[in-house]
């Protein structure tokens, strides 16, 4: 497996873009990939070029999508813009996107109510299925109840500690992987995250040709680090499991839905945490279990809160909230909180 910075990413995505047919008449399948990556690198302080963001923005604007998921990626992209065209305006506001977006599913006016249109959302951006919607509901109205308010404070206790080296783990990951499925055929890329970004991530880039492998990376942060080792190996598992996945999708062995792949990824998170924790005192142990629980649901109902304020804003007419890195869809978190339930609960039967 071998090492990158984030400047080495973005001139892989530089070259990336170089390759784009702009004539083509359909979309890239991964152009909202690109253009989430362009700010991530942007948020690194790794940006690329205004001439390699308008090869995203023209094609954004001249394309038509072909279904939900790409109306819905095309909105978003063009409602938050591109981090090196700030000066360029766009009428496509974040209240034209979620108007864009409740008509998609609203058959006839007036649009669904609130919890009906961002399930039916989350069912496209996310595959959730329709045999989650019951406990979509429990969290949608545990998130917007006035008695949860205290509940909705996340205390946790920090730790004095460093990003972890996780080299030779990555590639003890790798050669076990193909170890035991020859039919792998994908390039691992360990790509060290600058300070800013304190999130670990993975994604995979498909190469310019079938001829050519695709990159698979796993993004781990570096520095000071307020975690716990156990919660840090979590999430190495988390992340490890993704690049599993997309190492099986990117060798056509395997396909999940974004769901299932989630879903997944947490559970291997979840697993990995009670199996460290195992060997600490009891007392951290019980800690770090709970801060877990609390991360994984209390916070992410707090994250969906301000997408949901954003969300009515927007429709309003009033100043929508843009200050956080837009990587990820709308209502996301509400997704998250879901499948880390049922982690927990599966690991629990």
């Amino acid at each position: 497996m071998k090492s990158v910075a984030l400047s080495g990413m973005s001139e892989m995505l530089a070259n990336r873009l170089a390759v784009l047919d702009s004539s083509a008449p359909e979309l890239p399948a991964d152009l909202f990939q690109l253009w989430q990556l362009c700010w991530l690198a942007h948020a690194g302080g790794c940006g690329l070029s205004e001439n390699q963001q308008r090869i995203m923005k023209n094609l954004a604007f001249s394309r038509s999508a072909k279904s939900a998921l790409e109306s819905i990626q095309l909105g978003w992209m063009k409602a938050r813009g591109f981090p090196a065209l700030p000066h360029e305006e766009c009428d496509f506001t974040i209240g034209e996107f979620f108007r864009m977006s409740q008509r998609l599913f609203a058959a006839n006016p007036p649009f669904p109510p609130e919890a009906e249109f961002i399930f039916s959302f989350l069912q496209v951006t996310c595959e959730l299925p329709p045999e989650q919607k019951e406990n979509f509901l429990k969290l949608f109205s545990r998130a917007l109840t006035h008695k949860g308010h205290r509940t909705l404070t996340v205390v946790r206790k920090t730790f004095d500690t460093q990003w972890m080296d996780i080299a030779d783990e990555c590639v003890r990951f790798e050669k076990a992987l193909y170890d035991s499925n020859h039919s792998v055929q994908v390039n691992f890329t360990l790509l060290l995250l600058p300070s800013p970004l304190q999130t670990p991530m993975s994604w995979m880039l498909r190469g310019d040709s079938p001829n050519e492998l695709s990159n698979i990376f796993i993004g781990w942060p570096s520095g000071h680090c307020d975690l716990s080792l156990a919660e840090q190996h979590a999430l190495l598992a988390h992340e490890l499991e993704h690049c599993r996945q997309l190492a099986l999708e990117a060798s056509s062995l395997s396909k999940l839905s974004v769901h299932q792949r989630e879903l997944e990824a947490l559970k291997c998170e979840w697993t990995q945490l009670n199996a460290t924790c195992v060997c600490l005192p009891s007392g951290e142990a019980k800690t770090i279990l709970r801060q877990w629980q609390e991360t994984h649901s209390i916070h992410q109902l707090q994250i969906f809160k301000r997408d949901l304020v954003m969300y009515r804003s927007a429709l309003e007419g009033e100043s929508a909230n843009d200050d956080f890195i837009p990587l990820r869809l709308p209502f996301a978190s509400l997704h998250y909180a879901i499948c880390a339930g049922m982690a927990q609960r599966t690991s629990l039967q």
